[in-house]
């Protein structure tokens, strides 16, 4: 029963890219999923990736893009209200997770396959999401510049 219950309690999360849009309104717990996704693929690309090639290169601006938008407060306020400044507490914590050196060890910690391929299924999602994202913009602008 505990396990059902756990796997109930996970649906939630498992699904929450299905709802995340950069051009509306998110909840709370999507702007901090969009955040975390986003300094994922960053710290994947800076840390992790050894090979370059059209793809990743891609995939790195990708990166570079989301954590950009997602670090402006101008871009990211009307879609994530609730996401205020994080304490210094609080940033301690978010980012402990993130490699703070290219030392081996402690890119060891974060560059693990099983993380590596679920940040991989990340890129795709979030090029989609970008498109989206920077077509909406350019439509905004077009129709203020009328």
């Amino acid at each position: 029963m505990k396990k059902f219950i756990s796997l109930l309690l996970l649906l939630p999360v498992l699904s929450a890219h299905a709802e995340i849009s950069l051009i509306k309104k998110m909840t709370h717990a999507e702007c901090m999923q969009v955040i975390r996704d986003s300094l994922d693929m960053y710290n994947d690309m800076e840390f992790c990736e050894k090979n370059t090639n059209e793809e990743t290169q891609r995939n790195g601006m990708l990166a570079w893009l989301m954590v950009g938008t997602v670090n402006s407060n101008s871009e990211m306020s009307p879609i994530c209200p609730t996401v205020k400044k994080m304490t210094e507490q609080e940033q301690t914590q978010f980012f402990s997770r993130y490699p703070k050196s290219h030392e081996p060890k402690e890119v060891a910690k974060f560059c693990t396959p099983k993380n590596r391929k679920r940040i991989a299924k990340l890129y795709p999602t979030y090029f989609k999401l970008f498109k989206e994202y920077d077509d909406f913009k350019k439509s905004k602008d077009e129709e203020e510049n009328e």
